[in-house]
């Protein structure tokens, strides 16, 4: 795993198409801009220079951020993903993450996925704000790398992903 170079931006944000609804990611434009952030980054997996991998990630004040993650449709399910996200972890303190509510088979894979990697959910009702003009609040979960969050843990993580990622100054 190694830091994105700007020319794989275009088979990332395809990755992230493919992987991620529309209320769940940003314009192309909106996401090209995070790349000037100091605190954001984006690691991908190659194979013959071909990205096929990639984990977004903000380094917060208190914790470490998983935005998105997703592999190729045609390579999940061959251990790249546990490979990328155990490496990462291994790497970083208190990571957390949203997920989508277990409302679906695909939602359900997701959830049980990092689950088996060591991350907990928390039951802390929890939205995310929209990420593109007029767009909605979406319901989400967050989860925590190898233990749950307390309230007050997890009221610091709303703050600090609030402020530095969706930029609202009012939660």
């Amino acid at each position: 795993m190694r830091k994105m170079q700007k020319n794989e931006f275009s088979t990332v944000y395809q990755i992230m198409e493919e992987a991620f609804p529309a209320e769940e990611r940003r314009t192309r434009c909106g996401q090209e801009i995070l790349l000037t952030e100091s605190d954001y980054q984006i690691d991908v997996e190659t194979t013959d220079n071909l990205v096929y991998a990639f984990l977004a990630s903000w380094k917060l004040p208190h914790f470490t951020y998983i935005e998105h993650f997703a592999v190729q449709p045609k390579l999940r399910n061959c251990g790249t993903g546990h490979q990328m996200l155990q490496q990462f972890v291994r790497q970083h303190e208190k990571v957390v993450l949203e997920v989508e509510l277990p409302e679906n088979e695909t939602a359900d894979r997701r959830i049980k996925f990092y689950e088996r990697n060591g991350f907990i959910q928390n039951a802390y009702e929890y939205l995310q704000p929209p990420l593109t003009k007029g767009g909605d609040t979406v319901p989400l979960m967050v989860m925590s790398f190898g233990a749950s969050l307390s309230r007050k843990e997890f009221e610091q993580f709303r703050q600090e992903v609030y402020q530095k990622v969706y930029h609202l100054t009012e939660m």
